[in-house]
């Protein structure tokens, strides 16, 4: 961790960062540059320049937050991350928990070359959707057509919800005018199953197919500790909080319609002494 100093946990954000950073802007190339600095030097996460609030976010630990005393007991665990995207969550995780090893998968062929770039060496990269037995190999998003005036940006992807996010997962009102793409799919099953004795940290962010992927990978969430899991909507993360009733909310942000929400094995969490709830 670059912040060695134990922090007073807050009851619904980090206060400060818990990597340093600065931010470099590519113009000419529409992308921005995010430079972190820590105790084991410096490490670049790239992305493109309307999608940088929301990596600003996952860096500074807004997105995916582990408290001290959960850092402490799942530190160098491995970790999969579904739904990868460009990579900053794995630098995040990179950073703070030191794991064993980092197993990522990520369909969409533009963000798979963001993460190529962003995890190179630290993450072992698979191409491919994860999905479950009802699932086929179409990823459905955005058309490239889909641009951006420059107009003071973009900031979230509430602005403009059908443009950053792909998915499997097919809903006509979102998917409508989207480009199809065929890509490898893994079974979550056999997503779990790259990393063999228990997992520190799984986080799931497949746009809407969660709780799919949980339901295929339910007979191994016994051997994970943690999980940091996106909803789309109110019933899919009440599905979600029933599927995960072996494990305890330590931390969830967002509304009805969206957010993200942090589970902590029940056994796990009975050998903790200190508070750990946002």
């Amino acid at each position: 961790m670059v912040n060695a100093q134990r922090i007073k946990l807050p009851s619904v954000r980090l206060e400060r960062p818990d990597v340093d950073w600065t931010l470099d802007h590519e113009e000419k190339d529409f992308r921005t540059r995010f430079t972190i600095s820590s105790e084991r030097g410096e490490r670049h996460v790239i992305c493109p320049i309307y999608q940088a609030a929301g990596i600003r976010d996952i860096l500074l630990g807004y997105e995916y937050p582990i408290p001290l005393p959960i850092r402490d007991l799942i530190h160098g665990m491995p970790i999969v991350d579904i739904g990868a995207h460009v990579g900053s969550a794995n630098v995040y995780f990179d950073e703070v928990l030191r794991p064993s090893r980092i197993v990522s998968f990520e369909p969409h062929p533009s963000s798979l070359e963001y993460l190529k770039v962003n995890c190179n060496g630290s993450t072992t990269i698979i191409h491919a959707a994860v999905v479950n037995h009802t699932q086929g190999a179409v990823l459905n998003t955005p058309p490239m057509t889909m641009t951006i005036a420059n107009k003071g940006g973009v900031q979230s992807c509430d602005d403009y919800p059908n443009l950053f996010c792909s998915s499997i997962y097919c809903d006509p009102e979102k998917y409508g005018t989207a480009e199809h793409i065929e890509v490898p799919t893994v079974y979550g099953f056999d997503a779990l199953q790259t990393v063999k004795g228990d997992i520190g940290l799984l986080k799931i962010d497949a746009e809407g197919s969660e709780l799919t992927i949980l339901l295929d990978a339910e007979k191994e969430l016994s051997r994970v500790w943690t999980v940091f899991l996106e909803y789309h909507s109110e019933i899919l993360r009440r599905q979600c909080d029933a599927l995960l009733s072996n494990y305890v909310t330590f931390f969830t942000e967002g509304h009805l319609r969206q957010g993200v929400v942090g589970y902590l094995r029940k056994d796990i969490a009975e050998k903790l002494t200190d508070g750990i709830y946002f």
